[in-house]
């Protein structure tokens, strides 16, 4: 018996440890997309020489990319 809940607790600290884990991966996801949404907004503003939209549409690609691998990170985490 004392075996059981021994397991149990093991299993319930691994499965917080990766609510934990998905919270980080969700969190460095939202703060990526609120600055892909001020990014979009400053260009859509008009009033930037091209040198400067071209260096934030460079930007906002980069973040898209980091988005992209920080969900396959979220992924596999959300199959079970």
């Amino acid at each position: 018996m004392e075996k059981e809940i021994q397991e149990q607790i093991e299993f319930l600290k691994q499965q917080l440890e990766q609510g934990k884990h998905r919270a980080r991966l969700l969190e460095e996801i939202e703060v990526k997309l609120i600055e892909m949404k001020v990014i979009a907004e400053e260009i859509l503003r008009d009033e930037l020489s091209s040198f400067e939209k071209e260096a934030m549409n460079e930007r906002f690609h980069l973040l898209q990319v980091e988005v992209v691998e920080l969900q396959k990170k979220l992924a596999p985490q959300m199959v079970h």
